[in-house]
């Protein structure tokens, strides 16, 4: 980026209406745990999506929000659907192509903290955060660092409710 002199809107960002953005990242993270997260728990396939944490204090729920926003969904997802999504992008001129390479290589990088299944699921969800990316107006990159820290915090608070 300090490099090619390329700035965060080239990767997403965008500068105006910053109140929709995030309140489409907040919306968005909480339908995906609702969906991906709360009912699987809640008809019995809660141990595919467990966080593996059990939390008790509210202030141990508070740190999981601010890490997963600030620390994970930041920096995977301009990593992800930021600079590799847009790079892609630049050079085959395929929106669906970029989204694909971006997925891919999100699943690969999460290849490390489960198997083939949680890969393939990783994948997935990369492919997901770029669709929303890509069809929903107003939907940044700052929207997707949102939902994705909220989705990933809310798996580790429904685990600690459910279990």
């Amino acid at each position: 980026m300090f490099v090619s002199k390329d700035r965060l809107l080239d990767y997403g960002f965008e500068k105006d209406k910053i109140g929709i953005q995030l309140a489409i990242g907040v919306g968005l993270g909480i339908a995906m745990s609702l969906i991906l997260t709360l009912i699987p728990h809640l008809v019995g396939f809660g141990n595919y999506v467990d966080s593996g944490k059990r939390y008790e204090y509210l202030w141990q729920f508070i740190y999981e929000f601010v890490y997963c926003i600030l620390a994970v969904g930041a920096v995977e997802e301009f990593v992800f659907r930021g600079l590799i999504y847009t790079k892609a992008k630049q050079i085959i001129q395929k929106d669906w192509f970029a989204a694909v390479i971006s997925s891919v290589l999100f699943g690969i990088f999460h290849i490390l903290r489960g198997d083939a299944v949680q890969m393939i699921m990783t994948v997935l969800m990369g492919a997901l955060f770029c669709l929303f990316r890509l069809k929903i107006k107003r939907c940044s990159t700052l929207s997707l660092i949102i939902a994705h820290g909220v989705y990933d915090a809310l798996i580790t608070v429904w685990v600690s409710l459910l279990l």
